[in-house]
Formats: C-alpha cells, structure tokens, sequence
C-alpha cells in the first residue's frame, strides 16, 4: 500500500521541495510569462497525486522500533529491493532519499534548467523513467524523496507512486488518525512469483521464542529461504 505524499509523518517534506522549486524560479531572470507559467506549475503538484511506501536501509533501528510498534512485538520487513515491482497501472520506481541541501538544491536547479531550456540543462536519456514527463510531474515525482536533514538516520528508500494522467478508481481511502487516508494497492508479488521477502526481524519483545515459533508457523507454507531474526537493539517497550 503507498499513501498519499502529503499524508506522511513529516508534515514538511512535500512542500519543502516546491517551496525549493519556487525560491530557484523567482531567483532567476525569466520573462514575466515564463516565471508564472512555471509558478503556476509549482501550485497545481500541491494537489498531485503522488504516493510513496517508505523502506529503510536499516534493518534495525531504534527510532523505528518507537515510532512504528506499539507495545508489543512488532517486526521489519526485508525484501529484495531489485524484485520490487516498477510499473504496471502506476508509474512506480524505488528511490533513495535525499538529506542534503545541497544536493536538493543542486537536483531542483537541474529541474528548473530542462524547463527553461537551459544550454546547462541535464539530459535525460530515453529509457530513463522520467523520459517524456512534463515539469510539473517531474517535480511531483522527485518532491517525495527531498526529505529534512533530522530524518537521515533512517537512510529511507521510498517506492513512488502515482497513476500520473490515469484513473482516479486506482485510489482509495481508510481513516486515519486526523483525516481520511488516501492510498493506492501495489501487489509486490507479480505474475504468479513468490513475495520478495528475503528476511523477518522481531522487534523487542518479552517473548523470543514465542515470537520467532509464530513467524516460522506464518512462513513456513512458503518456498522462499527467508531468515528470521530478533531485533539487537536493548529497548523494552512493555
């Protein structure tokens, strides 16, 4: 399941990345009309729909434990990232995150250079997945991985999301804590193959055994060789 960019737990990220976009556009000296075509572009991928499932390159991190389970056990998912679906319905590409601000403004500038036609301006090949997309879907599709600098330790990777130009049906909704949810279903496991699940890590829990003899009894029925694995952090959470 990816959810909506705008509804993940750092209310900054999204907007962090256009408020960039907007800040290199009016820094630069465009005609009138080209300064608010592109500024009116930055408005519209507010309300785009993009969507994102997050995965860290940390198997197991105490931030993570807090955050995500609550008291009792809870467990990290490992799967084989290059098994990990890349298209279908939705435009869908795994990506790292970047914490740099460096880095970001350097990426937004390079964005901004191919809008404007810049001499300066990167090329993008054509079998790159962002070959053929507009700025607007461009800046859409790379806001999401633009992240705060206090959020590094996760050394997130994010699979993004978005039916573009396609059909609103492929989104849904659940509730959440403050709002209705909405999100789009990504089946991981595609064409009949196994789920990319290479291994399972218990989180911190008072019940070792019982924990690993339950994961074993739920993975048992398949043939993937997945390892199972308790969590090294000492945090107790009960």
């Amino acid at each position: 399941m990816g959810v909506e960019a705008v509804f993940t737990n750092d209310v900054t990220e999204f907007r962090h990345a256009l408020n960039l976009a907007d800040q290199e556009i009016r820094s630069r000296r465009l005609s009138a009309g080209t300064r608010k075509r592109l500024l009116a572009y930055v408005e519209d991928v507010k309300t785009a729909n993009v969507f994102l499932a997050s995965f860290s390159f940390k198997r197991d991190l105490l931030s993570q434990w807090r955050a995500y389970c609550t008291p009792g056990p809870g467990f990290a998912l490992g799967f084989r990232a290059a098994s990990l679906p890349t298209g279908g319905a939705l435009w869908c590409r795994l990506c790292k995150c970047e914490y740099s601000r460096r880095q970001q403004k350097a990426a937004i500038r390079e964005l901004v250079d191919l809008a404007v036609g810049s001499p300066s301006a990167p090329v993008i090949p054509a079998d790159h997945p962002l070959s053929g997309l507009d700025f607007p879907n461009i800046l859409a599709l790379i806001a999401p991985l633009i992240k705060h600098e206090t959020f590094s330790a996760e050394k997130e990777w994010r699979l993004i999301l978005s039916p573009l130009n396609g059909p609103h049906s492929l989104v849904f909704h659940r509730p959440g804590t403050s709002s209705i949810v909405p999100y789009v279903r990504l089946a991981l496991a595609l064409d009949g193959n196994p789920l990319p699940l290479t291994r399972v890590i218990i989180g911190p829990t008072r019940e070792k055994q019982l924990a690993s003899d339950a994961v074993f009894s739920l993975l048992r029925s398949t043939d993937a060789h997945i390892k199972i694995g308790h969590s090294r952090v000492p945090f107790r959470n009960w």
